[in-house]
């Protein structure tokens, strides 16, 4: 696992096709997300022998994180590959002081549900957007001097 680069961005913007959607904007919107400085944005990757099986996106605010665009190939999931995604999203946070981390699923994904509830996260409300059910979902970190 690491850090996605510029030059990956066809590689995970294929992932993110074949887990969630295709949209003409998503290679570029992808593109201009991998340029942004490294503090504000992180986008985590996974790879079985070169090939990106795995991503995870973050972007950082206030000293709250972001979580989105959590996906895993097909053929690679129930490996663990979201959990390890979503560890080192927590380490990350955790080492450049973030104090609270949010994402957003569809309520229809149970078991992504049960992956961010096993991991921490509590849920904090239904929205409706683009007539999606959406679940809003966050875990508080403690400090680093707490640990």
């Amino acid at each position: 696992m690491r850090l996605a680069t510029p030059e990956d961005a066809p590689q995970v913007a294929q992932a993110m096709q074949e887990c969630f959607y295709s949209h003409p904007y998503l290679l570029p919107g992808l593109q201009d997300r991998l340029m942004l400085p490294p503090l504000q944005y992180f986008c985590l990757v996974a790879l079985l022998q070169d090939e990106i099986i795995g991503v995870l996106e973050l972007v950082v605010l206030d000293n709250i994180c972001y979580l989105f665009n959590l996906c895993v190939l097909p053929n690679a999931r129930n490996l663990g590959i979201a959990s390890d995604l979503m560890a080192i999203a927590h380490q990350v946070a955790v080492k450049i002081d973030i104090k609270q981390i949010y994402l957003t699923v569809l309520l229809n994904n149970i078991p992504a549900q049960k992956l961010y509830l096993k991991l921490g996260y509590c849920r904090l409300c239904q929205i409706i957007l683009n007539s999606n059910q959406i679940l809003l979902m966050r875990k508080l970190l403690l400090p680093k001097n707490l640990k």
